[in-house]
């Protein structure tokens, strides 16, 4: 009676899309942290948030209702999901409140970042990463901004960027630079810690695992590298060797089992990789198109791709229905069976005689007249009280700012004396 309803696969992957979104040209997609909602941004300065349960549409979050004159380049949630920081091909930063839908804040900079994160546990600091600079933020304080790297060498290439990850515990930050180095910085006091030289291309993309710690980076070399926790060795070499396709960027799935990955083209579809660095499985849409960004889901086998035709394709897995999950005893069928109902099968025979008989295996009457003593029912004492607040109590007190009382001094409920 409780097996899945769901026949289980051998290995959690998409398989197919499953929804499409029109957005527009989508720059960045991400998740909530509880992948519940889903924020897109596009290239005509629109930031989309999407119901992921009911995937349908639940509003646009806009500066009085006007978009944005810049076209949105990123996005970041903030740990608690009430926020989200994007940036743009400007010169700005800005905030926005999920609640409200609005924009609620504009920060001016001296640099174009191309990257924010959001340190855990805070949601206020965030981490900026420019063309040369990497610098930390407090969003209600903006004018007290730290460097924390800055690169001499400047490419000229307009798509070539510094990269930065941040670690699950916000102590680490790992910093991509232009000459193919990767840097690991303690951010409490702002010291390198650990340097691996992994190419001399620079890195396209960074992204920390939140179990283990492991680095994943994409470089301009055409190879994606899987970096241990230590910064000792490299476990994994990606590459394509067939089409030798720049790489758009690289993922790992919230497992942590698989790493996902689209080229820079986006027309060969997303490349799912076992962590050994062997090709697992590529999930191609029939239209092809381009993609332009791309996440996985924090919990689930879902991944959103955003395409150059305005799309926000879902891959989902497809699911076979198990239908005797229902009873124990449904046989499934996988032809029409001819049946032969008796007679008297399905009748419906009631007489005066089985009525007595259920009223009496049931105990009788119900007696709903004779009052009952609170001496023969027990005392207040001997029944259970329920908090209605979830968790302790003492929680509760302390946000109303007072002790808790004492057990003798609360009042009782559950049972009110006659």
């Amino acid at each position: 009676m409780n097996r899945k309803i769901e026949t289980p696969e051998p290995d959690a992957l998409p398989d197919e899309v499953q929804h499409r979104f029109v957005s527009g040209i989508s720059t960045n997609v991400a998740f909530n942290p509880w992948g519940t909602l889903l924020a897109c941004t596009t290239s005509n300065g629109l930031l989309g948030v999407w119901d992921v349960e009911t995937m349908h549409y639940a509003g646009m979050l806009t500066d009085d209702d006007n978009p944005l004159p810049h076209s949105l380049t990123n996005l970041c949630w903030s740990n608690n999901g009430k926020w989200i920081v994007t940036t743009c091909s400007s010169h700005f930063v800005y905030v926005w409140s999920v609640e409200e839908m609005k924009l609620v804040k504009e920060i001016n900079l001296d640099f174009i970042p191309n990257t924010a994160l959001f340190v855990e546990p805070s949601s206020t600091h965030i981490i900026l990463a420019g063309k040369s600079t990497v610098e930390l933020l407090d969003i209600d304080n903006p004018s007290a901004r730290v460097e924390l790297f800055a690169e001499a060498v400047v490419s000229k290439r307009a798509d070539m960027q510094m990269q930065v990850g941040i670690t699950s515990d916000g102590e680490y930050a790992i910093i991509g630079d232009m000459k193919g180095k990767i840097h690991k910085m303690r951010l409490k006091d702002k010291k390198i810690v650990d340097e691996l030289q992994l190419s001399k291309s620079p890195a396209r993309s960074v992204c920390v695992s939140k179990k283990s710690g492991r680095v994943l980076v994409a470089s301009n070399d055409r190879s994606i590298r899987l970096i241990s926790a230590d910064f000792l060795t490299i476990e994994a070499t990606i590459c394509d060797r067939v089409n030798h396709c720049q790489w758009m960027g690289a993922m790992f799935a919230p497992n942590e089992e698989y790493i996902f990955a689209a080229s820079s083209t986006g027309d060969k579809g997303i490349s799912v990789y076992t962590m050994e660095g062997r090709l697992k499985k590529t999930l191609e849409s029939q239209a092809r198109n381009a993609i332009t960004c791309m996440t996985w889901h924090p919990f689930y086998p879902v991944i959103v791709c955003g395409t150059k035709t305005g799309e926000l394709n879902v891959w989902k897995r497809a699911y076979t229905a198990n239908w005797s999950a229902f009873a124990p005893n449904f046989q499934e069928l996988t032809e029409n069976v001819e049946y032969k109902e008796k007679e008297d099968e399905f009748d419906l025979v009631e007489s005066e005689g089985n009525e007595k008989k259920k009223i009496e295996e049931s105990g009788g009457d119900v007696d709903i007249f004779t009052i009952v003593k609170e001496a023969e029912m027990g005392t207040e004492h001997d029944c259970l009280h329920i908090s209605a607040i979830p968790g302790s109590t003492q929680h509760y007190y302390e946000e109303q700012g007072r002790e808790e009382e004492p057990p003798n001094k609360r009042q009782k409920r559950g049972v009110s004396k006659p």
